[in-house]
């Protein structure tokens, strides 16, 4: 099967008013959304269920929002080609992936997922970003064909959206993303006036998807969604604590 599980670092770095920087480890899935339903059948761990420990919910993400509560994987996917072909997307989409934390002991929280589209003789069609903030605001990303270029989708777009309160919104996505393999490398850097504000990286090494894998993350990492969110709040802290201006949300 396709999916798979990541071992990743993410480096966040600030260069500007003032230097700070980060990194953590964690683990992430990469779902091929029309093998969720075979896996939740042969894990214990992982499915649609209630009961399992790590669940995927379709609604949990923005292609899915306002679909009646619906969770099917066919919704999503559904919703992810729709979207590609709005973008300009002609070619037959085969396959979707997802690379995103799923609901962790029924808590879910995604700064960022990604989504990427594969012709059916498996060669990338397009990228989207979906960022999601502290407000549970979301907003998604289109990279197409003519983005790809050295083995990545690459570009910049406008912000226009508020996602952290120390960084300024007219700000500009600077994106690299390519597609995941046996590794998977990930980049979104913040720009503002032609200057590097925020550089994030996320790399990382494949696993198989196997309940004694999934076992072993979540012994040393139970509460990895919540911690997403806490660590978000503690380094926002330690900014505030810097004296970096603070952008307020506007209403």
């Amino acid at each position: 099967m396709k999916s798979r599980i990541y071992d990743c670092e993410v480096t966040h770095a600030r260069t500007t008013p003032r230097k700070h920087q980060f990194q953590y480890r964690y683990f992430t899935f990469c779902l091929d959304l029309d093998e969720i339903n075979l896996l939740g059948k042969k894990s214990f761990l992982f499915g649609k269920g209630a009961a399992k420990i790590f669940r995927f919910q379709a609604k949990d993400f923005i292609f899915s929002e306002g679909k009646n509560g619906n969770t099917d994987t066919d919704v999503l996917k559904t919703a992810v080609i729709e979207y590609a072909g709005k973008h300009g997307v002609t070619e037959p989409i085969a396959r979707v992936e997802i690379v995103a934390h799923m609901r962790t002991l029924g808590y879910s929280f995604n700064p960022a997922a990604f989504y990427f589209c594969y012709s059916k003789s498996d060669q990338p069609i397009c990228a989207i970003l979906e960022v999601t903030n502290t407000y549970r605001e979301k907003k998604a990303y289109f990279l197409g064909t003519h983005t790809f270029n050295n083995g990545a989708f690459r570009s910049q777009q406008s912000k226009l959206f508020y996602v952290s309160p120390f960084v300024d919104l007219p700000a500009v996505f600077d994106m690299v993303l390519a597609p995941p393999g046996e590794f998977i490398e990930l980049q979104i850097n913040s720009i503002l006036s032609g200057v590097l504000q925020v550089h994030s990286m996320v790399r990382g090494k494949a696993s198989a998807l196997t309940d004694l894998g999934l076992a072993k993350r979540f012994f040393l990492q139970p509460l990895i969604t919540i911690g997403v969110m806490a660590k978000i709040h503690y380094q926002a802290f330690r900014l505030y604590l810097k004296n970096i201006p603070y952008v307020k949300k506007e209403v």
